[in-house]
């Protein structure tokens, strides 16, 4: 810890220590975790404020201790033995957000078991869904929980949560569960849903998480044979989004670079053909086949030639 940061901890404990406003210390409480600084009493503070406090503050005090990343809160958590006790009183909380929060922070403790991934599941379906994917990372990262209605629940927030870095998270976590996934599910379902949401995905991150998904479960040839049927059909947007989902897989087979650059030729479409060489530039191709067709491309005029240009100067920035 440098200097500067140990000062302000310093500062901050001893306002923690010594402060008689209750809302003054818990502030400070907040941000010493923040920081990286937790000790037995601020656990007992924790414990405190839980059995006291209102049910805005219990909420909020067990969403920022679940979600705050900077403390190895499982080495502290675990060590007391009131604030324990204490969650475990709360998984029976009337309200829904006190009971899983509880039972994320048990969870993390290694505690109560079968009454969190319970408590856990339930949440599956009845809480919103930041909260449901709070839910499943820790049904599959801490209790190693992925029947089917873990998985059913997973694969509904990959294809239909609206913040992307949940879409992601939930890809990866079923990375982690990897092949187990066919264990409770068909192929053709898990195949549906995973490269609908390839070819629906906006973000490079999460589409590029999903294709190793499928190459994890052995599913990348048969979406990329289906990707490249789509750059036959009629309709221009649906050839777009297959070249933007085929760079998923890397799209480096000599079958797919072949493909690619046929469509770079023969497309009508301005449009499909930009997304070509968008790609061709993101997945970096350095064959001379590609750099000499780019090169060409690139003297001309219009949208086409610039991104040209473009996708020359990633080209080139990987092989310095």
């Amino acid at each position: 810890m440098d200097n500067a940061k140990s000062n302000i901890v310093k500062s901050l404990n001893a306002l923690f220590s010594t402060e008689n406003q209750v809302y003054v210390k818990y502030e400070a409480m907040k941000s010493l975790m923040t920081l990286g600084y937790l000790d037995e009493q601020m656990l007992i503070f924790i414990a405190q404020c839980l059995n006291e406090g209102s049910q805005e503050l219990k909420i909020d005090l067990m969403t920022f201790t679940v979600d705050n990343k900077t403390c190895n809160k499982q080495e502290y958590l675990a060590k007391c033995v009131p604030l324990q006790q204490c969650l475990c009183q709360h998984l029976q909380d009337s309200h829904p957000c006190v009971s899983v929060h509880a039972a994320l922070l048990l969870s993390s403790m290694q505690c109560e078991k079968n009454r969190c991934v319970a408590i856990l599941k339930t949440a599956l379906h009845t809480l919103d869904s930041t909260h449901q994917v709070k839910a499943l990372s820790c049904l599959v990262n801490m209790w190693h929980c992925w029947d089917k209605e873990v998985l059913s629940s997973a694969l509904q927030q990959l294809h239909t949560h609206i913040d992307w870095q949940q879409r992601l998270s939930v890809a990866k976590l079923l990375r982690v569960i990897g092949a187990c996934v066919l264990d409770e599910m068909t192929e053709v379902e898990v195949f549906e849903v995973l490269h609908q949401r390839l070819y629906d995905e906006p973000i490079e991150a999460v589409r590029c998480e999903i294709g190793q998904l499928m190459a994890d479960l052995n599913m990348s040839e048969k979406a990329q044979t289906v990707l490249l049927g789509w750059l036959e059909c009629e309709d221009e947007f649906k050839r777009a989004a297959a070249v933007v989902a085929l760079g998923a897989f890397g799209a480096k087979t000599v079958h797919i670079l072949h493909s690619l650059l046929d469509c770079l030729e023969l497309d009508p479409s301005i449009y499909v053909r930009a997304q070509v060489v968008r790609l061709l530039g993101r997945v970096k191709y350095d064959s001379h086949h590609v750099v000499n067709k780019l090169l060409e491309i690139s003297k001309g005029s219009g949208l086409i030639a610039r991104e040209s240009q473009l996708a020359l100067q990633k080209i080139s920035s990987q092989s310095r």
